[in-house]
């Protein structure tokens, strides 16, 4: 009986990973910079925010701090939540002009350098916010308040 449990779980894992990929899909992996992400045609859904306005007095406030915040952004193509959140937090980066930098995972949230285990990412996307080098906060998957505003609360 153990091993026919075993079998179905197997199957039904297996199934389910086929299921969740495209044959087409393209996996972006490793450090990603915004020029190359931009040129790429191929990453429709990053395009998508355009009509996202991020809030002027959250922006205002980042603003004031951006030489000192730096983000790291732990995210991956594949995924529904990168796609919808990275969009949203470029044009809230551009907007108030905020460093950051891009580490693309594959399905199983690893990489072929390792850089998301010295951080502890477990979900995509994940933005660890520093201020002068120091890490103060993360917004993980979603940021239902918006990402500008999830920035600011930190900064208090």
């Amino acid at each position: 009986m153990k091993h026919l449990h075993f079998i179905i779980f197997f199957f039904m894992f297996n199934v389910t990973s086929l299921m969740a990929q495209t044959p087409n899909e393209r996996i972006l992996m490793g450090m990603i910079t915004t020029d190359s992400l931009q040129r790429d045609t191929s990453l429709h859904w990053l395009h998508d925010a355009s009509v996202y306005q991020p809030k002027q007095a959250a922006i205002d406030k980042l603003k004031q701090h951006n030489s000192k915040l730096f983000i790291q952004v732990f995210c991956g193509s594949w995924c529904e939540d990168t796609q919808r959140e990275l969009p949203i937090f470029l044009n809230v980066a551009e907007a108030s002009e905020l460093k950051y930098s891009f580490y693309f995972l594959d399905r199983n949230k690893q990489s072929t350098a390792g850089e998301e285990k010295k951080h502890n990412i477990l979900f995509v996307p994940t933005f660890i916010v520093f201020y002068e080098d120091k890490e103060i906060g993360r917004v993980i998957e979603m940021a239902p308040k918006g990402i500008e505003n999830h920035l600011v609360e930190m900064l208090k």
